[in-house]
C-alpha cells in the first residue's frame, strides 16, 4: 500500500513530461517545428520558474517569440546570400567587360603609336586619334570607378552577412547554454 503509493510517486518523478499531455512523439513533432529538443520535458517541473517563463517558453512553437525571430533571420540571410551571389556575377561581368575594354586600348594605344611614326604623313589624323585615347582613357577610368565602388558594396555586404551570421550563432549559443545548464540541474 504505502510503500507501493511512495515508490510510484518517486518513480513519477523519472517521467520526462510529468504533469503535462506531453508524450514522445508529440514532441518530436514539436522539434521538427523547429523547438529544441528537451523543451518539453522540463515543463513539468520547472514550467513555474522565471527561467521558464520569462525565456523557456518563448522558444514554443506556435506561441514564442524566438522561432519566428529565427525564421526571419534566416530569411534575411538568405536574401543576402543571394544579394552577394547576384552581386558578384555582376561584379564578375564587369571585371571581363573592363579586361575587354582594356585590350582593346592597348591594341589602339598601338596603333597610334604606329601612327604617330608617320606624323608628317598623318597630322590630322593625329588629332583624331588623341581625341579617341582620351575617350577610352575616361572609359577606363570611369570603369574602374564603377568596378571599384562595386567591390566596396560587395565587401560592406558581406560583412553585414558576416555579422549578422554571427550574431545568430552567439545568441542561439546564449540560449543553448542556458538549457544545457537546466539539464543539467535536472539530472
Amino acid at each position: 500500500g504505502l510503500l507501493t503509493y511512495d515508490l510510484q510517486t518517486t518513480q513519477s518523478w523519472l517521467d520526462p513530461f510529468r504533469g503535462t499531455d506531453m508524450t514522445a512523439e508529440k514532441e518530436h513533432a514539436k522539434v521538427e517545428m523547429g523547438e529544441p529538443d528537451g523543451l518539453r520535458q522540463v515543463t513539468g517541473v520547472y514550467g513555474q520558474t522565471n527561467f521558464y517563463t520569462g525565456y523557456l517558453k518563448e522558444w514554443k512553437a506556435g506561441r514564442g517569440k524566438f522561432l519566428e525571430l529565427l525564421k526571419q533571420l534566416t530569411g534575411s540571410m538568405e536574401f543576402l546570400q543571394s544579394d552577394i551571389y547576384n552581386e558578384e556575377q555582376e561584379l564578375n561581368g564587369l571585371k571581363a567587360a573592363l579586361a575587354h575594354e582594356q585590350a582593346q586600348l592597348t591594341d589602339e594605344v598601338t596603333e597610334l603609336d604606329e601612327a604617330l611614326a608617320n606624323y608628317d604623313e598623318f597630322r590630322k589624323e593625329k588629332e583624331r586619334l588623341k581625341k579617341v585615347i582620351e575617350s577610352l582613357k575616361t572609359k577606363i577610368a570611369e570603369s574602374k570607378n564603377l568596378l571599384t565602388d562595386l567591390e566596396q558594396v560587395l565587401q560592406q555586404a558581406v560583412l553585414m552577412y558576416k555579422k549578422a551570421k554571427a550574431t545568430l550563432v552567439s545568441e542561439h549559443a546564449a540560449g543553448k547554454d542556458g538549457l544545457l545548464s537546466l539539464s543539467q540541474v535536472h539530472i
